[in-house]
């Protein structure tokens, strides 16, 4: 027996006729499509948001346990219509709202109910979105890390780390990744002051040395918090996401803050 697929309308579209207007069938049609991980595997639960572009409204549909899902239908006079689609995920104590990415770029296209039009989406865990860069990290479907000094470290003191000092960044996964799948032993090395993109998002137990220039190593303190005043040889590692759906993001940059050993 075909499964229920659950949809969900959150506001009425008062242009030309409601969105799912039955006066004018002719023009109206759902959108069809299915949310896969990247194993091929359905994504259960996850939620479509379809809006049109020129007028305000929104029409919800729920992913079954197969990942497809089927809105209502949707009238063509107010079209142009986007898609997105989101999964909401409990991960270690913390709520995030992932959004999925299109499965090809005809999924990311605007549509017209009366081409018949399907979108598919895939939870990607690393990979460009194709956005442009910002400041927390939305042009990639993986996590990021930026590196800070903690407060009350000025330039000239001994704790103090140097955007241009190396540091060789080591995160190894406390168990799965937010999406199920298994997570490996991360390591970067890169400059303080640049960005370490593209990262599978997970909870990680995250180390850091510093790369002098004759190759040798010193164990930098580590903390996520900027007022610690105690930070550790070791940290336990959440990058921040969007908890609420129908951003445009991925998952927000987080910093990561290091000191020297004075």
């Amino acid at each position: 027996m075909q499964s229920k697929v659950r949809t969900t309308v959150i506001s009425t579209m008062v242009v030309l006729g409601s969105v799912w207007s039955a006066a004018n069938a002719a023009t109206t049609a759902p959108l069809k499509g299915r949310a896969l991980d990247e194993r091929g595997r359905p994504v259960a639960g996850a939620v479509v948001m379809i809006e049109p572009v020129s007028f305000s409204g929104l029409v919800e549909a729920k992913t079954d346990a197969s990942g497809a899902f089927v809105s209502v239908p949707l009238n063509g006079a107010v079209a142009p219509f986007r898609a997105r689609a989101y999964k909401v995920v409990n991960y270690n104590g913390q709520r995030y709202c992932v959004r999925l990415a299109p499965e090809t770029a005809a999924d990311a296209e605007l549509f017209n109910p009366s081409s018949r039009p399907v979108r598919n989406f895939r939870w990607r865990m690393t990979g460009a979105t194709g956005d442009a860069p910002d400041a927390i990290g939305s042009d990639a479907w993986g996590g990021s890390i930026s590196f800070s000094n903690r407060i009350n470290i000025d330039s000239n003191e001994p704790e103090y780390v140097k955007p241009d000092d190396k540091i060789e960044l080591t995160m190894v996964p406390r168990g799965p990744l937010i999406d199920g799948s298994t997570g490996r032993t991360l390591t970067k090395v890169v400059r303080a002051k640049d960005i370490v993109a593209n990262l599978p998002v997970g909870w990680y137990g995250v180390t850091a040395k510093l790369v002098r220039s004759d190759g040798t190593k010193e164990s930098l303190k580590v903390s996520m918090s900027y007022y610690d005043e105690e930070p550790a040889s070791s940290v336990d590692f959440m990058f921040k996401g969007f908890e609420n759906c129908g951003h445009t993001g991925t998952f927000v940059r987080t910093p990561l803050y290091v000191s020297r050993t004075p």
